[in-house]
């Protein structure tokens, strides 16, 4: 299982940062003129607001219009349980071809979401690289990421160290000096760098293990109402 190897993709990225404007006045047109802007701006904040709660609410019907077409497309489609690897294929093929078509998220795609997501989010490349590693424990997962994480927080020491300082992604020279030093120690221990493919190929190994581990729970469910039935 590799699927957290997937950070060293979601690091080469460097996202745009935001400016803000600042002006101030003195003059007594320009105080009239501050009053007035501050009433448009408790004005636009109000409905700023009544805005977002529509948003809000407008996600949550669509999740809940989502969930039950989910609930309809799939109630002729009987899991499994203890079935051989091709049958769970077929199945998990079936069941993916659905979340597709409702234009949902598959548990592989929400993974890459959730560290797409980190990555915009986060302040520093070190803040990204720790959310990712707190996210691997708690998943229980040690595979050939740990390998990828341990490179890529070497490469960010070195980088900071020349810099005098944390990178943030909206430093590009920085960006690019720490992608040139994951890719020269990356290469030196011989693990490979993910390209689209891969990541692909990677993300459906993830959305059939993870049906495999449902199917598992609804096995072992299962086994355990028989038990109660006896």
């Amino acid at each position: 299982n590799r699927r957290f190897s997937v950070t060293s993709h979601r690091a080469a990225h460097n996202e745009p940062t935001t400016t803000m404007m600042m002006f101030g006045s003195t003059t007594r047109m320009r105080a009239m003129e501050r009053v007035n802007a501050l009433r448009r701006t408790y004005a636009a904040a109000g409905a700023a607001k009544a805005q977002s709660h529509d948003v809000v609410q407008r996600v949550f019907v669509e999740q809940q219009q989502k969930f039950r077409a989910l609930l309809e497309k799939t109630k002729t489609l009987t899991p499994p349980i203890g079935g051989d690897a091709t049958a769970v294929k077929a199945y998990a093929a079936k069941k993916l071809a659905i979340l597709k078509e409702l234009q949902i998220a598959s548990p592989g795609e929400r993974i890459t979401d959730t560290l797409d997501s980190a990555f915009a989010e986060a302040k520093t490349v070190r803040g990204f690289l720790e959310y990712a590693s707190n996210l691997r424990h708690t998943l229980g997962l040690k595979d050939q990421g740990e390998d990828v994480l341990r490179l890529m927080m070497q490469a960010l020491d070195e980088t900071e160290k020349s810099l005098g300082g944390p990178l943030v992604q909206s430093n590009a020279q920085g960006m690019a000096t720490y992608g040139q030093k994951v890719t020269k120690l990356t290469e030196a221990a011989g693990v490979k760098m993910m390209d689209k493919a891969a990541l692909a190929k990677l993300t459906a190994e993830v959305d059939l293990e993870a049906i495999q581990n449902e199917l598992a729970e609804l096995k072992a469910i299962e086994d355990e109402v028989k038990k109660e039935e006896v």
